[in-house]
């Protein structure tokens, strides 16, 4: 739909703000009065949740099966209010599409209908398209180390239920500067390679109340790699995982050059690459590592 100028990304940003956690006061107040009763309602059922999960935990014999039942219940309390968040936000997209093909169809219509020029029906298509891409918008401010909202929703919505290999192209097809583009370029290449030799790459978006790697309760992303099974999983969290989000360029490409590196460090030394320029710089990188562990033990020594 952003592609056809029926949502921008602002568009975007503002819908998934409706399903994000709200951070402070402030952010919940500025939300529409009936999203943000449902919101209170889950903050509130999520604390009484907790509570009495940290009962439960400490509680023994009929006591900790009947906090365990409550638990439980709560738990399905909010899965009931995460379905109305979610119809509030697919909502509030679909009346924004709406707005904009109904405004679309009387530009269209003015102009058949000889009432404006063309030069006059172009204007109006771009300020109806007033939101520019969010590359653009970024590439005019300055990167921090905050994750800035739009940042967030728009490269979740590009990269949601893509496989990695897709997630990849969008990202050099949609990062906001030169450098990103490179690096996605580059981590492309070694991609291809361990594509050809029987590599797996699976690329996840995880949610509040997704099973997750335990890892990942203190980090935005998160690779893992089998080298057995030759299967790589690259994580994320996604935009409503307040205080670690990982559906940024920046933590993507991170966890994207993980991923193909230290895999192609691995396969550098496959026999069917004896002999090649590949293995020749894997055997150098090694014995880099080498070199250092022994100067470092040799200072521990000393």
């Amino acid at each position: 739909m952003r592609n056809n100028g029926l949502i921008s990304d602002q568009d975007v940003g503002s819908v998934m703000h409706l399903i994000r956690v709200p951070e402070s006061a402030e952010a919940l107040n500025a939300m529409p009065e009936s999203q943000r009763a449902r919101w209170v309602q889950v903050l509130d059922l999520s604390r009484d949740m907790n509570d009495k999960a940290a009962q439960r935990d400490a509680a023994t014999g009929k006591e900790k099966k009947k906090l365990d039942a409550a638990v439980k219940a709560i738990d399905g309390m909010l899965d009931e209010m995460r379905v109305k968040l979610a119809k509030y936000a697919m909502n509030d997209a679909a009346i924004r599409v709406a707005k904009r093909k109904t405004a679309r169809k009387q530009i269209e219509d003015d102009f058949k209908a000889g009432k404006i020029s063309k030069v006059e029906r172009d204007r109006q298509r771009n300020e109806l398209r007033v939101e520019r891409p969010l590359a653009e918008f970024m590439q005019e401010g300055v990167l921090s180390n905050e994750v800035d909202p739009q940042e967030a929703a728009f490269v979740e919505a590009g990269l949601e239920s893509k496989s990695f290999e897709e997630a990849l192209q969008w990202a050099i097809d949609n990062a906001p500067d030169e450098a990103y583009r490179t690096i996605a370029k580059a981590v492309q290449r070694g991609l291809n390679t361990l594509n050809k030799i029987g590599w797996n790459f699976e690329f996840r978006i995880a949610h509040l109340g997704d099973m997750v790697p335990s890892s990942m309760r203190s980090a935005s992303g998160l690779t893992r790699t089998e080298f057995g099974n030759r299967k790589v999983q690259v994580w994320l969290n996604g935009s409503d995982v307040t205080g670690k989000v990982g559906t940024t360029f920046e933590t993507f490409l991170h966890e994207a050059v993980h991923a193909v590196t230290m895999t192609l460090v691995k396969a550098g030394n496959y026999k069917r690459f004896q002999g090649t320029k590949f293995a020749q710089a894997t055997s150098d990188l090694y014995d880099v590592f080498n070199h250092v562990v022994l100067g470092f033990n040799a200072k521990i020594r000393s």
